[in-house]
Parts: structure tokens; sequence; C-alpha cells
């Protein structure tokens, strides 16, 4: 039976009130809306098996089978964390099931994964798993499935469907995607149409929960979706508050390591200016001069390194002006099997340096970059939140790492720059010198879960530690390019 074991392994206070919600809820349902760098996936792992723990204990299950369904380029993440906190061989879903080619190898391992009892599947996956049969399924990066009518919505309205009752997570850090009634289709997954409204009888927005929840906008071409209603607006984060655990890096900040940025500047005003295009062959940009120097003016001691940038074409520039060995490049026209590939390249080279140049679409969601010594942003044209973002894929909860974080900068971007720093130091100023050492309550082992024990321990970790259920669980509002 699938269980924590690794004792010297440490799950935060607030993310402990998480596993105690669900393993406690009544649906066996949940939502962990934790931001970048949380640590959902463990906490998602230590709940779900110790709820099935419980109901093994209570034979109200006999077998122990757990589905993940997440984006494809942290599959193999997911089966390393399952090998960390819990006494169960997670195996990645990696190819078609009825797929005859390739070696006798990967058809081998394509079986395997199949039989296993704990399958990490893609989206674009999810139909070819088994659809019944599951003990407990959770979706990372929920808001996936945001589309009513798409591919993967409807193999997960299949799995539901055929697991009902099954205990079920949804993982995201950013439940409304956009728009508010983007909320709808993964609240619906997993609680059904009584409290979230039905299904729409055409198309994909569903109208009775826009009808409740959002302004509607109507003109001659008919009506559409707006804003949320503010009348509505208090009702609607109590459901959520019901349902879901929210989790932001304030709340944790003691247990975050700090981030250390500064901003490099450089002479003139040419970084905010889009690509400049003489026929075909794009000039030769600020950016990639400036990627080559500071690459260069590493210091010795400095085996991994990471440069940013936006747009293809200049990773591409930076790659051959660089002119070195073990500079590794990625971008989001690579498939999701190649970028795996080349992040696991980048982090466990032998070489003396090696150094990642990558595209920040393609490094998105799910990627780690705790390891980088030195980071880059050489080219930013993203707002205020998504650059946050970023730099979040190198500062994770209980990390004791602290890469040095440099941003490149010149006059036009002068404002931005600062307030960038502004918001950073707003972020650092919450979180402790030495935090990661801080004393944290033990892990909950399976011998430690029954309820009594729980209940005293939640009741310790709620006077003590972050109330993280009480946070407020929407985006902000606000207009993300106001620096």
């Amino acid at each position: 039976m699938p269980k924590l074991v690794n004792t010297s392994l440490k799950l935060y206070a607030a993310q402990k009130v998480g596993v105690q919600r669900f393993v406690s809820a009544k649906t066996s349902r949940m939502i962990l809306a934790y931001g970048t760098g949380c640590g959902k996936t463990p906490t998602a792992i230590a709940a779900m098996t110790a709820l099935l723990s419980k109901r093994k204990r209570r034979q109200e299950l006999t077998n122990n089978r757990i589905l993940v369904v997440c984006p494809a380029i942290v599959r193999r993440h997911w089966v390393h964390e399952f090998d960390r906190w819990a006494d169960v061989d997670a195996l990645p879903v990696e190819m078609g099931r009825q797929r005859s080619a390739g070696s006798k190898k990967a058809l081998k391992e394509r079986d395997a994964a199949y039989a296993a009892d704990v399958q990490i599947v893609s989206y674009d996956l999810a139909s070819h798993v088994d659809t019944d049969g599951w003990d407990g399924i959770i979706f990372d990066e929920i808001h996936h499935l945001s589309d009513y009518t798409s591919q993967q919505s409807r193999a997960a309205q299949r799995l539901m469907a055929a697991n009902p009752g099954v205990p079920a997570l949804g993982l995201s850090a950013t439940l409304i995607p956009t728009e508010l009634w983007q909320l709808w289709h993964p609240m619906h997954l997993l609680f059904g149409a009584r409290e979230w409204g039905a299904p729409p009888k055409a198309g994909k927005i569903a109208w009775q929960f826009v009808g409740r929840y959002c302004n509607v906008l109507r003109n001659e071409y008919g009506c559409a979706p707006g804003s949320m209603l503010k009348s509505r607006e208090p009702e609607l984060r109590k459901k959520l508050s019901h349902v879901a655990h929210r989790l932001t890096r304030e709340d944790i900040a003691n247990d975050l390591p700090p981030i250390d940025i500064s901003v490099l500047d450089v002479p003139g005003d040419k970084l905010a200016t889009g690509l400049q295009v003489v026929g075909k062959a794009p000039r030769i940009r600020p950016e990639v001069a400036y990627a080559v120097e500071w690459y260069k003016s590493l210091a010795n001691d400095v085996s991994r390194a990471v440069i940013l940038v936006y747009h293809r074409d200049i990773a591409q520039s930076i790659v051959h002006a660089l002119d070195a060995p073990h500079v590794i490049h990625i971008d989001g026209s690579m498939s999701t099997a190649q970028r795996v590939a080349l992040l696991a390249a980048a982090e466990y080279s032998t070489a003396k340096r090696a150094v990642l140049v990558a595209t920040t679409e393609s490094i998105r969601e799910g990627v780690r970059l705790m390891w980088a010594q030195k980071v880059l942003l050489a080219e930013w044209r993203q707002s205020p939140k998504q650059v946050l973002q970023v730099l979040g894929r190198f500062n994770s909860v209980g990390d004791k790492r602290r890469p040095q974080i440099e941003v490149l900068t010149d006059e036009s971007l002068y404002g931005a720059s600062r307030k960038l720093l502004h918001r950073m130091a707003e972020v650092n100023s919450l979180i402790k010198s030495g935090s990661t050492e801080s004393a944290v309550e033990d892990t909950f082992a399976t011998d430690e879960l029954s309820d009594d024990r729980m209940a005293q321990l939640t009741h310790n970790m709620l006077a003590t530690g972050p109330r993280g259920q009480d946070a407020d669980w929407s985006d902000d509002t606000g207009d993300d390019d106001e620096w």
C-alpha cells in the first residue's frame, strides 16, 4: 500500500493543513491552489497516500491504484517525487497503448507503465489509460481542463464518470487562467453540477454558472461572459474556501530561500524595441552581445548557468555567438520529450561549465531550475506577474540553494526594472534569513494518521502556522502592466 516512509523528508506546517483538509473532507475531493514553488506535488502525494492508507486500514478498498494526469513535461518530475515521498513505484506513460513501432525495450517499458499501480500520464494520452479501477486521481495543472469541449476534458470526464466517489485532487497555481468562466469546468469535474451549475447545452461556456457569477455582455452578435459580479463575489469566495486549500508564496515565506536579484544596466535604449529585420536576417541585437559578455565573466566556480530570453531568434543567436561546448538550447518549437531530455542534460552535466539558453515560454510550466547557480534574464517582454512566475522556477519551498539572478536593462527599461526590484524586495522582506532551517513537525506517516492525532496536529498548526486556507483565493485583478 502506498505510504509515506521517508521520515527524513518533512512537510511544512501550511502544507500539512492541506493534507489534513483533504483526508477529512466528506467528499474526498479538493483543489490545491498552490502558487509556484509552494510544494503542491509533495503535498498532493502525501494527501492521496495518506487517505488511501486510512481507507485501507478501514477495509474500505482492496487496491491502491493512483492515476496522475499532468502536462507531459512534468511526468518524470512526478515519478521522482513519488520515489522520494512514497513507498510505491510510479511509472510514466509516454506512448500510446496500441502503438506497435519502437524498440523491444521501449514497448516493454510501455506495457509495464500501463500495468503499474501508479501511472503518470499526460493530458494528451489520458484517453489511453484504463478508464475505471482507480482508487485515487490527481489532475495536475487542472486549469488545462477549463475548456469543457476539449479532447483532454472529455477524457477527464470519462475518468471521473467511471470512478464515482473516488478521491480526487486538482492542482493549480492559476485556477482562473484568464476569464472567470474558465473556473467552471474544473470545479464541475470534481464537485458536480449541483454545486457549480449544469453543463452547457452547446459550446464550452456554462451559462448557468456565468449567469450567476459574471456580468453578461450583450451586443448585436449575442452574449459573452464578462467580469465577476461584485455582488456575488462573497458567495463564490465562500464556496471556494470549502473545497480549495489556497497557499501563496507569502504564506510560506518563512520557509522560502530569498531570491538574489540585481540589475545589469547597459548603455542606450535599444532593449525595449522589437526585433529589427533586414531582409530575412535579424540584426545583431544588444542582448546577444551582452549575454556573451556575461557568460565570459562568470567565475570559475560557476558550473551551471541559465540565460533566458523571450524570442526564439535571440536564443538561437546567443547559442551561435557563445560558440562554447556544453551549451544547451531549448525553445518552444521543441517537443516535450526533447525539452525533458535537454533539461536533464543541463542539470546533470558533468562538464566543468554547462549553460542553458532557453526561451521563457519553453520553461513556463512545471520546470524546476533550482540547480542553476547564475541566471541572466537577457530579454523580457512579459507582464510583471509573468516575470515573477519565471523567477519562481529558481526558488522553491525547502530548497536551500540561492541562484543569483541578473536582469539585463537599459534606459528604456529603467522604470520597469526598478519597480520589479521593488516587488522582489517586498517578497524578500517576508523571508527570514536561514528560514529553511526552521523547525517543522514530522511528516504525516501512516501510523500517525488516526483521526484524534490528525485533529490535534491540525489544531497546533492553525495556532502557530500560516493560515493558507483563509488566504484570498482569486488572482490579482489589477493591470499586470502597471509597473
